[in-house]
């Protein structure tokens, strides 16, 4: 049967997924807390987005100066959870697109929050990047 996948290559599939996600999940918040000025490399260039908190900026560059005004964070991650995004194509090696969400603890100045973040990243230029950002907390 052509197309179809045994649970073994879905399974492979998944930890390439995993592996993506837990890379670029690695990168951005070493990013945040201690190299902001390289944040800007982990958003595609066109149509990026984000929602941090109600606050909502559009385009790489608006995304960068966003981030760069936040106050210095420290982050704990507590989980990450990365899915092929529906309707992509099964057969390809890695997805066109991921769904990624991770939870855990923000310090901000001298407060602590529980966060959730989830990212849309998308193929560019070879690396996934992050086409849609949003990030809230969850006290």
């Amino acid at each position: 049967q052509i197309g179809v996948m045994s649970v073994k290559e879905r399974c492979d599939r998944d930890a390439d997924v995993c592996a993506e996600a837990s890379k670029l999940t690695c990168l951005y918040y070493e990013a945040m807390d201690r190299k902001r000025d390289k944040i800007g490399h982990l958003y595609v260039s066109v149509d990026a987005n984000l929602i941090w908190n109600g606050n909502s900026c559009t385009g790489h560059d608006d995304i960068c100066k966003f981030i760069q005004q936040l106050p210095q964070t420290d982050h704990n991650i507590q989980s990450v959870d990365a899915q092929r995004l529906p309707g992509m194509d099964e057969t390809s090696q890695l997805p066109e697109g991921i769904i990624m969400n991770v939870a855990g603890t923000v310090v901000m100045g001298l407060t602590t929050h529980g966060f959730m973040h989830n990212f849309v990243l998308m193929r560019e230029d070879g690396k996934f990047k992050i086409k849609c950002d949003r990030f809230r907390y969850i006290d």
